[in-house]
Parts: structure tokens; sequence; C-alpha cells
């Protein structure tokens, strides 16, 4: 058993990287990552971290797996739904199946629940990139602002207007802030209004596309129906988002920072870097934004 976790056999398992990265793998397997929810997006980049060669993670969420995240969830399968097992806890004994000498802690809480336990265990872990993969307005903000305590890069990624056009942008310690671009679509101070506008302005300019019958839902009830989300959307923001760090944690080349976002238009099947400064309009696309 001692053999078999070696260095030697995480050399081995990581040998298709090393050809790749060559002694930056060192770095890879030197930070710590945390990821805020691991649902749609973050489930599958806490595995393509986990299998890049990263060993060190503290991921968290809140909520337990349903029937209808089996459409794109990593963790989410008949079983882990049917019994409604806490993602966080059903994905760490996944990244364990893939590399058992991984240090991976869990928070089976979200942000604003328990904000001391991510403060106290991303500091236990030197956390140097938070991705920020979680779906309540209000969790991604306080995620935004833990980042910036701990001086470490935010990334997010998500689905964005009709289910199958995504971003991802990737925040400096001192540079722009995730609230700043929030700001500048509704200045709203209370999360739980803040999130009914951005639902009703993303149905008045959404709705046009959307198939007639999911149209005459939302009509009907927009509060209680969820985003559209087509099942390939938030597997490719994650392999964009794990680029990106890879980028930042072995400095090999410079990753896309805010102002510039990656779009990434799933019917056209175009990946575009866009300039936030240049194009604002993009910002009033990017909300709400959900992994």
């Amino acid at each position: 058993m001692k053999r078999l976790f070696s260095e030697k056999w995480y050399k081995k398992r990581i040998d298709r990287n090393y050809r790749v990265l060559s002694s930056k793998t060192e770095a890879i397997k030197n930070t710590s990552v945390m990821i805020v929810g691991v649902g749609g997006v973050g489930g599958v980049l806490s595995e393509l971290l986990v299998r890049t060669g990263f060993r060190r993670l503290v991921i968290s969420d809140g909520s337990n797996f349903e029937t209808s995240n089996i459409n794109r969830q990593i963790g989410a399968t008949f079983k882990t739904s049917i019994r409604e097992l806490n993602k966080a806890f059903v994905m760490k004994q996944r990244l364990l199946e893939i590399d058992p000498t991984c240090d991976i802690s869990i928070i089976q809480a979200t942000p604003k629940e328990k904000y001391s336990s991510f403060q106290q265990l991303a500091k236990k872990f030197k956390v140097s990139i938070v991705a920020n993969c979680i779906d309540i307005l209000e969790d991604q903000v306080k995620a935004a602002k833990l980042a910036r305590e701990l001086k470490a890069y935010l990334i997010i990624g998500g689905v964005i207007k009709d289910g199958t056009d995504s971003i991802v942008a990737a925040f400096t310690p001192h540079g722009i802030k995730y609230e700043n671009l929030l700001s500048k679509v509704c200045k709203e101070p209370n999360f739980d209004n803040l999130e009914k506008k951005l639902k009703r302005e993303w149905f008045r300019k959404t709705k046009d596309i959307l198939p007639k019958d999911i149209k005459t839902k939302y009509e009907l009830n927009l509060t209680i129906e969820p985003f559209p989300v087509l099942t390939p959307l938030p597997w490719i923001i994650a392999g964009i988002m794990a680029m990106e760090i890879i980028k930042i944690s072995t400095k090999s080349y410079k990753p896309v920072l805010v102002p510039k976002v990656i779009f990434y238009r799933g019917w056209c099947t175009t990946t575009t870097i866009v300039d936030l400064e240049n194009n604002p309009e993009l910002i009033y696309e990017m909300f709400p934004w959900r992994p």
C-alpha cells in the first residue's frame, strides 16, 4: 500500500501532464484551490483539477443532489439523487477514488451560512485560487470577498442567456471587484430583490429565443422555474476554467483577466476574448450567470 501511494506512483499518474509542463507540475501539486459550489461547473472542475495533479482542495456545497441535476452534474446519479446526498460529500468520495493521497476538506454549507468556516479552512490550506461556482447571488459576493481577504485569484464561470452561451472571468486580488461588475447592472442592496430583478431582466432579454412552451411556463411563474442549462455547457466551462487555473498556478502563460472575459457561444461554436471596457453591453448579458 505504501508503495502504491508513493511519489513514484503520483509521477506516473500525471505523466501525460508532465510531458507538457515538465517541472511546473510541482507548482500544481502545491497549489491549494477552494471551489465554492460543486454542482454543474464546480463538480466537473474539481475532478479536472484532481486529474491534472492538484492535491489540495477545499470543496463546498450546502445542497443535496436531486433528479434534475443528472442532466449536467458529474456527481449526480440515480443513486445519489434518490438518496439526496450532499454534493460536497459525494464529490470528495469520488475525488479520493481517483487519487486517495489528495488532501480534500469539505464544507457542507454555503459562504453566507458558515463564512467563518470558509475563512478558517482557506487559511489552513493557504488557498491561492477561489473558484466561484455557486448559484446564489449573496454567496457569489461572499466568495469574491473571501478571495480578496486571502489575496487570492477569483475565477468565475457560468451559463448565461438561453442556456447555450457562457462566460469565464478571472479577477486578481487587487484589481476590479466582482461586485463592481454586478453594480453596473443593478444597485439593489437587497439580495432577494436583486435576484428577482435580474431574473425579470433576463426573461425580458431572453424570452424571444426560448421554446414556446418554456416561455409560457416562465410567463406563468417566473420565480420558481429554474434557468435553462444544456448538458455540455457546464463541462465546457469547467474545462476552460481549469486551463486558466493551470496558467495561474504554474505561471506558464498569462490568464485572461478582467476586464477581459472569455465568451463561449454554443450554437455558434465560437470562443472569443472580449474586453468589457470596450464592450460594456456584455456585462448586461453576464448576469445572472449560473453554474
